[in-house]
């Protein structure tokens, strides 16, 4: 897509393998995958103009490494343009669902991927230069892994987002990303998005199989209703009175991946966690 774009060739240099942690990456841990990405690039003779990153499966069952996850990796970014100068881009993929779950507790496994989705949101919005596409709405082929034609989805997306972000191009790319969570009455909260072109729309999705819950004083709950007004926003209803200080997660455990999506760009709400009901 960026060569027929730009009209010269785009070439890869694959610096990694799958099932690696993030410590494989941070200097300050391991670091080893570091060093040798560096050496893979120093031996193929050429310089880089951008770093794409996709990882984080191995850090979603580990508390520990789950909830530093965010800090590591910034630190992995601050590593690679020491490296690469100040200025290079990092175009990232945030992580999928499983269906991996024999022997699995489903509601942790669900907190699990949300925490590290969360901070993969968080690097979007807080490293400059930082660019990130969502992947929970597309299929894995074993489990956990992305399917072929997922992977084709993948490419265009960060695709497009380099030729809007790093070549200035007209492009619909970005994924509607949360803004703001108010409360509406006693028992519902609204969501509004960003970077919505029509409509946030779900299809009329059975509830239960949308992945956000609600957690105030009384503890964690799931939705029993939800609404599409037609705009940026989706309503969520709950079958009990919402406490002040309550926040919104996408945490819920689903096979499916189902999220409410722009009606006009097709991409899928970006998955958060912590957002705080004003």
């Amino acid at each position: 897509i960026l060569s027929r774009h730009l009209g010269y060739p785009i070439g890869l240099i694959p610096g990694t393998k799958g099932g690696i942690p993030l410590s494989c990456w941070d200097r300050q841990e391991d670091g080893a995958f570091f060093d040798n990405a560096m050496e893979i690039v120093r031996a193929s003779g050429s310089k880089i103009r951008g770093i794409l990153w996709y990882q984080g499966c191995n850090d979603v069952y580990d508390e520990a490494s789950r909830n530093t996850y965010f800090e590591r990796f910034q630190r992995i970014c601050e590593d690679f343009r020491e490296a690469y100068g100040a200025d290079i881009p990092i175009l990232t993929v945030q992580l999928n669902k499983t269906v991996c779950t024999k022997n699995t507790d489903i509601r942790q496994a669900g907190y699990g991927f949300s925490v590290i989705r969360e901070a993969q949101r968080r690097a979007m919005h807080e490293i400059p230069g930082l660019y990130m596409v969502p992947t929970i709405d597309l299929m894995v082929c074993d489990g956990i892994h992305n399917s072929a034609m997922s992977n084709l989805v993948i490419g265009e997306r960060v695709a497009n987002i380099a030729l809007k972000y790093l070549y200035g191009r007209q492009v619909v790319c970005d994924a509607p990303d949360i803004e703001k969570a108010v409360r509406e009455g006693e028992c519902s909260v609204r969501l509004y998005f960003n970077h919505v072109y029509d409509m946030i729309f779900s299809d009329m999705n059975r509830t239960d199989k949308l992945m956000f819950s609600l957690t105030d004083e009384k503890g964690r709950i799931t939705p029993c209703d939800y609404e599409c007004p037609g705009d940026n926003s989706i309503r969520l209803i709950f079958g009990r009175e919402i406490l002040p200080g309550a926040v919104i997660n996408c945490d819920g455990y689903n096979d499916t991946g189902l999220m409410p999506y722009d009606l006009y760009s097709f991409l899928p709400v970006i998955p958060f966690n912590g957002v705080v009901c004003s």
